[in-house]
């Protein structure tokens, strides 16, 4: 099973947070939190970072979010999108994009951010540290063949054009001999098996999540990580949309553009991702029968999914015979 995250940097703050250490946790029963992830706290200068700031209050608490600077040392910092919707239980979700751009390599601290709260309570994101690094050689040749940076060409020599044309005839030579091999080894080998639909995958691994016991054991935080990675992963293979490493506010746009998902498909999503969000990053301790729930959800969203990729292919084939 693909249980594999992208790096992330998060920092989640109570909205108790104040000066004193002592005080964090004091304000945990009003109900509002606040966090931040990092998406890439460790990145190539020539890539971009994202930091997004999210916050949760009962629908009637006033909350002002952090807002960032346009520029950190060499850090351009540029707001990208914003969200502010009502969630179920009378509860706000508030949400900030910034998009990082380093001009270089070095390593910036992004400083505390403050955020007020409530009736004129106001709080701290802890301070992050972020790393763009050098550039290696096989990222610098890629840069410069696919993105065609100027920038980039100066940092390296350029070789001479007998080389380019060496370089050339070696490649398709090794080209060549790959599929040579390649012909060889697939008229040797036995006929392989077409892959499980996705949905069949996916079933196979709820069902070994639900033989594991985690609920029953306490265990939320990993019942929550590979529940959430199984239906990721269900999604990438059947609707061949990038789903694992998006954050869930990146991913939850990205679906609504593909237009593959209904309205009450969508807000599942919403629902679910977010709800698993709580749980790993706001500390969120869920009830077993939350858990049950999950689980049923996800499993009936696969089959309910499954369903219209059968219906379509059952369609396609009636045409075609027509």
């Amino acid at each position: 099973m693909r249980l594999f995250h992208a790096p992330m940097l998060t920092c989640l703050v109570l909205a108790g947070l104040a000066q004193a250490a002592g005080s964090a946790w004091a304000q945990e029963e009003a109900g509002v939190t606040i966090w931040c992830e990092l998406d890439a706290p460790v990145t190539p200068y020539h890539r971009p970072a994202t930091l997004t700031i999210v916050a949760e209050a009962p629908a009637d608490t006033p909350i002002t979010l952090p807002v960032l600077p346009p520029k950190i040392g060499g850090l351009t910092i540029t707001a990208t999108g914003n969200a502010n919707e009502l969630l179920e239980g009378n509860r706000r979700h508030l949400e900030q994009q910034y998009q990082l751009d380093p001009l270089k390599a070095e390593q910036i601290l992004l400083p505390a951010l403050g955020f007020t709260w409530g009736d004129g309570k106001s709080g701290l994101l802890p301070p992050m540290l972020f790393t763009a690094r050098e550039l290696t050689t096989e990222e610098l040749e890629a840069a410069a063949a696919l993105l065609d940076l100027q920038g980039i060409a100066e940092l390296a020599p350029p070789a001479p054009l007998y080389r380019w044309w060496l370089a050339g005839l070696a490649i398709v030579l090794l080209a060549g001999g790959l599929y040579y091999l390649w012909r060889r080894m697939r008229a040797a080998k036995p006929a392989v098996a077409p892959p499980k639909p996705p949905w069949e995958v996916a079933i196979s691994r709820l069902l070994a999540l639900e033989a594991r016991r985690l609920a029953e054991e306490g265990k939320f935080g990993t019942f929550y990580v590979d529940l959430s990675a199984i239906l990721r992963y269900y999604i990438e293979d059947r609707f061949n949309l990038h789903a694992p490493e998006q954050t869930t506010p990146e991913f939850l746009a990205i679906a609504q553009a593909s237009g593959q998902f209904t309205e009450e498909q969508q807000a599942f999503l919403r629902q679910f991702l977010r709800h698993c969000d709580r749980v790993k990053f706001a500390q969120y301790t869920p009830s077993t029968p939350e858990m049950s729930e999950s689980f049923a959800t996800v499993r009936a969203f696969v089959e309910a999914t499954a369903r219209q990729a059968q219906l379509a292919a059952s369609a396609a084939q009636v045409g075609e015979a027509a």
